[in-house]
């Protein structure tokens, strides 16, 4: 099995869930002023490569320290549905059906949308 890291490079472009503050990243000490280099970033939590636990939508159910590492690791497929999204767009099971791979039970699904937000050059970036 080979793993794919699919974090995206995280900047002030950014894009967040719609409606959130986006990340601010500025030097909160300065070596001329401190004698030492420190950085902060303000984010909101849906901010960029994330997963959310079950407990975020659904009452009684486990919160991300509960699965196990292995939880997000295994078989996957990747469906592009972006050519039919646009803003507020519903994805349907007859797009995932129609997407050009094949979906096994038990595959990680990971569906790809668009980019919202994001140019062409940093789009593709993976860390």
């Amino acid at each position: 099995m080979r793993i794919v890291d699919l974090s995206h490079l995280m900047n002030v472009h950014t894009p967040g869930w719609v409606g959130y503050a986006g990340n601010q990243m500025y030097y909160a000490q300065n070596l001329q002023t401190k004698m030492i280099v420190a950085q902060r970033i303000d984010t909101a939590l849906h901010v960029g490569t994330h997963i959310d636990g079950a407990m975020h939508g659904t009452d009684g159910m486990g919160d991300m320290a509960s699965y196990p590492l292995n939880f997000l690791v295994g078989p996957g497929a990747v469906a592009d549905v972006s050519q039919h999204m646009d803003d507020w767009a519903v994805i349907t099971p007859a797009m995932l059906e129609t997407a050009p791979v094949e979906i096994k039970n038990g595959d990680i699904l990971i569906i790809h949308s668009r980019t919202a937000g994001m140019d062409a050059a940093t789009k593709d970036q993976v860390v």
